[in-house]
């Protein structure tokens, strides 16, 4: 377990600086089926079933379950929404509380208000959702926040995504195998999940013009690029980049995501977008696969958020 959390813990930081969204009003509404065993108990004396059974009472019911419809996840068999204002509404009450990671200390703050209690990273797994403390990125005089929830155990994703998913199905759901690990992301906005052939375009356009000022989000992607990028971006040296992408994994993944970012960050910035969300899923053959999403909003939300939930900052 603690392998699978120090993976996971890593992917919020290459979201932060590689992962992005776009643009792609496609709506997915998948249903998957679950068993349910059936379940009996006594009422005056008399035994009662809460389903009805057939003669042999070992035998398994099966029972549909339909995703949620994009924009929310289905965890412990009730529906969350998304939202700018508060990354996943009401999820306190999956737990009767939040658990904020990060900073001095992680912490279970209880839906009552009562008293903060300390929570021991290998006990992440025992609260359904966790989320970890955000960061703030000033990019062009705006400052993002961006900050995520890890997901455990019982989830359904509105693309069908469960813990049981393998690698191959998630990259027939859309998603991108990061440099071959078992670290796969997706991405999503109000307005729908985007594809990677969308952004491919723009990869395409700076490779065949050798230039990066083509893109209508040219000023934001020297905001984005980690250090050992930036110099190429600053010589509009795209042969460059792809050469210093290439040292550390996949380059056409890894610029695909980052172009995938910058256009992303542009939409919001300019108010076209209200958030976005790098949807990542960490394949664990022993522990099944885990989910984290992180949010991408302007500072104010952010901050709200913690408000909300009673957080210090």
């Amino acid at each position: 377990m603690k392998r699978k959390i120090s993976c996971i813990l890593g992917v919020i930081m290459l979201a932060a600086s590689l992962a992005g969204c776009g643009e792609q009003n496609e709506e997915a509404t998948t249903t998957q089926e679950v068993v349910a065993e059936t379940s009996g108990h006594t009422v005056d004396g008399e035994a009662t079933t809460d389903e009805v059974t057939t003669e042999d009472t070992t035998e398994e019911t099966k029972v549909e379950v339909t995703a949620p419809e994009d924009g929310s996840v289905r965890i412990k068999g009730q529906v969350y929404t998304f939202s700018a204002e508060n990354g996943i509404d009401n999820w306190n009450e999956i737990a009767d509380g939040v658990v904020i990671s990060g900073g001095i200390s992680n912490d279970y703050y209880p839906a009552d208000g009562g008293e903060a209690q300390k929570v021991d990273y290998d006990d992440y797994e025992n609260y359904p959702v966790v989320f970890q403390r955000s960061m703030n990125n000033e990019v062009n005089g705006v400052t993002i926040g961006s900050g995520g929830f890890y997901i455990y155990g019982d989830y359904l994703l509105s693309d069908g995504v469960t813990s049981t998913v393998t690698g191959d199905e998630l990259v027939a759901n859309g998603y991108m195998q990061v440099n071959d690990s078992d670290l796969y992301t997706k991405y999503f906005t109000q307005d729908g999940w985007i594809s990677y052939d969308d952004i491919e375009a723009d990869y395409e356009k700076i490779i065949s013009e050798d230039s990066f000022k083509g893109l209508d989000y040219y000023d934001v992607l020297g905001e984005i690029s980690s250090d050992f990028v930036k110099p190429s971006y600053t010589m509009d040296d795209v042969a460059g980049a792809v050469e210093d992408f290439g040292e550390i994994g996949d380059s056409k993944k890894l610029m695909l995501d980052w172009l995938a970012k910058g256009k992303c960050i542009k939409l919001l910035m300019n108010g076209e977008i209200d958030y976005f969300i790098c949807q990542s899923i960490t394949v664990d053959a022993e522990d099944g696969a885990s989910a984290l999403l992180v949010f991408y909003v302007k500072d104010d939300y952010m901050n709200q958020w913690m408000d909300n939930w009673g957080v210090k900052k």
